[in-house]
């Protein structure tokens, strides 16, 4: 396949992020079947129907599967696509962006400074009227979000930061900041482009040239 996807049309290359992520979820299944039984000894159909979180082998089928689908069905379609969607692969998925102090301190300022609106929109949602199958399925998260935060090792503490918010935070910016938003933006006109929270004027031309 050659490397000129940026030359087809927006809806051709929305299609080919399409197929390329569902081709991944896809492997994602197969390997879940083929990897998570043999990594926690549970198999795919008792780990879904079991509602004995703690049950041997539970969290490693949770973990390994979570994983899974988050490289094979997210990850790698995005690469795939920015590899063959522009020449400058890296600068189209934004790999090539620096950051500064500033970009650093910016975003841990903004989260501190919500934690109070966040702690009111919890005492808010915990006001709303639920359908009790609603709260069963939240008490269900609650005691997984537990176990998944029974940490007692450095190592156990890195992993799971690891596969809870690196991998997850990289996984969904690059199909939906790198992927689905190139997509939308290639349907903008120029002096548009700010509707699809299109990465600027900071951009290299060679990266915008290859969206239009």
């Amino acid at each position: 396949m050659n490397r000129n996807l940026h030359q087809q049309s927006a809806g051709y290359q929305s299609l080919a992020l399409i197929g390329l992520c569902f081709l991944g979820l896809l492997v994602a299944l197969i390997l879940c079947m083929v990897l998570v039984p043999q990594i926690s000894g549970m198999s795919l159909t008792n780990f879904a129907s079991t509602k004995n979180y703690d049950a041997t082998g539970y969290m490693p089928a949770l973990i390994s599967s979570q994983i899974i689908y988050q490289v094979f069905g997210f990850v790698i379609p995005s690469l795939i696509f920015g590899y063959y969607a522009h020449q400058q692969s890296k600068n189209y998925l934004g790999l090539n962006n620096t950051a500064n102090i500033f970009h650093l301190i910016l975003p841990a300022l903004a989260l501190l400074a919500s934690l109070g609106f966040v702690a009111l929109l919890a005492s808010w949602n915990l006001k709303i009227p639920m359908p009790q199958s609603w709260k069963d399925t939240e008490a269900v998260a609650a005691t997984i979000t537990k176990k998944i935060l029974d940490i007692k090792t450095i190592p156990q503490l890195l992993f799971t930061i690891f596969y809870i918010a690196l991998l997850p935070a990289i996984a969904e910016e690059l199909l939906f900041r790198a992927g689905i938003q190139q997509c939308i933006a290639a349907y903008m006109p120029k002096e548009k482009y700010w509707l699809a929270i299109g990465r600027g004027e900071s951009d290299n031309t060679d990266t915008q040239e290859g969206l239009f």
